[in-house]
């Protein structure tokens, strides 16, 4: 079971393709504080649009959904900065966590691209710094996975192989996927010059499941996931998969 929250102070980062912001399509979900969980065994993503520490509050809540819970695997992923004194707050939410048997948190580093993140992604870390992160999670002793979303069909699949070998070091975990778009978007207008790739996707974690425009690129995500098997990561097209596949391999 999955349980998908919405974060309290929105995300600043800016990026341009972020479809938390049309006004038109997306549905909020709701926030953890307000929702007593009733599973058992749950992966909590308790900041879906925005950063978790950023958030008021938010790791005093995600300590109190996991007190009842059998299992309880937090997802969270980042394109911030995040400083000893929080990565150590996650660390010991991580190690209650396991040494309980519970669960664990998983912290994924995301980007979308090298060499545009300026440009694309304004507000967030440069990539230097992410793959810094990346060490700095590891050495933390917590699950340390790369989000790669979404892959962009006008970023070269190499300079994705590079991404991955940038990172492999840290992680052999790696989440891809396309890009949910709103063609009356400035973004669409300027990176998008061809149809061909948008097909309509539902979309399964909002409450009443729209159908949206998705952007894939097939070709581009086999070169990626060919590349990562070469180079002994494991490739994962939902959060879910990966997290299992984790589970699985007792790491």
């Amino acid at each position: 079971m999955r349980k998908l929250y919405s974060a309290d102070i929105p995300c600043q980062a800016g990026c341009k393709y972020c479809f938390a912001k049309w006004e038109d399509m997306y549905t909020g979900l709701s926030q953890l504080g307000d929702e007593q969980l009733c599973e058992k065994e749950v992966i909590i993503y308790p900041c879906c649009d925005g950063e978790f520490f950023e958030q008021r509050r938010l790791t005093e809540y995600v300590k109190k959904a996991v007190e009842k819970k059998d299992k309880v695997y937090v997802s969270i992923s980042t394109k911030r900065f995040i400083s000893d004194a929080e990565l150590s707050t996650l660390t010991q939410l991580h190690q209650e966590l396991v040494s309980s048997g519970k669960g664990f948190v998983k912290l994924a580093v995301s980007l979308s691209s090298q060499s545009m993140l300026g440009e694309i992604e304004p507000g967030t870390l440069p990539y230097g710094e992410r793959v810094e992160l990346a060490r700095r999670i590891k050495n933390a002793g917590i699950f340390c996975a790369l989000t790669i979303k979404p892959v962009l069909p006008f970023i070269s699949s190499d300079e994705y192989c590079r991404i991955i070998q940038d990172f492999r070091e840290y992680t052999k975990y790696i989440l891809i996927g396309g890009l949910y778009i709103n063609k009356e978007s400035e973004f669409y207008t300027q990176y998008f010059t061809s149809e061909n790739m948008v097909q309509k996707r539902i979309v399964e974690w909002l409450p009443k499941r729209p159908e949206w425009n998705y952007v894939q690129d097939d070709k581009q995500l086999e070169e990626i996931r060919a590349f990562a098997n070469k180079e002994g990561a494991l490739v994962f097209d939902s959060d879910v998969e990966l997290i299992q596949a984790y589970i699985r391999r007792g790491e």
